[in-house]
């Protein structure tokens, strides 16, 4: 359930992502400041990568206290 939802998750910032690639690529023409394009990239790539970064983070620790939850089962 958790991974179904991460994955949602996932699938919205890549698509985040890719709008805010195209704003940036499409504003380049004209006159953006470097400061607000910039900003815009580091938004985006936050956005798109915060998620995976998470579930790496999240499955680890989940496989660790579920590990220790079958080891002092089996203990006891």
């Amino acid at each position: 359930m958790e991974r179904g939802i991460l994955l949602a998750f996932c699938l919205i910032d890549v698509a985040v992502f890719i709008i805010l690639a195209m704003f940036v690529s499409i504003n380049r023409k004209e006159d953006l400041s470097p400061g607000l394009g910039a900003t815009l990239h580091v938004a985006s790539f936050c956005l798109a990568f915060w998620p995976f970064l998470y579930w790496l983070g999240f499955g680890f620790f989940v496989s660790k206290i579920s590990a220790f939850e079958n080891i002092s089962r089996k203990a006891n």
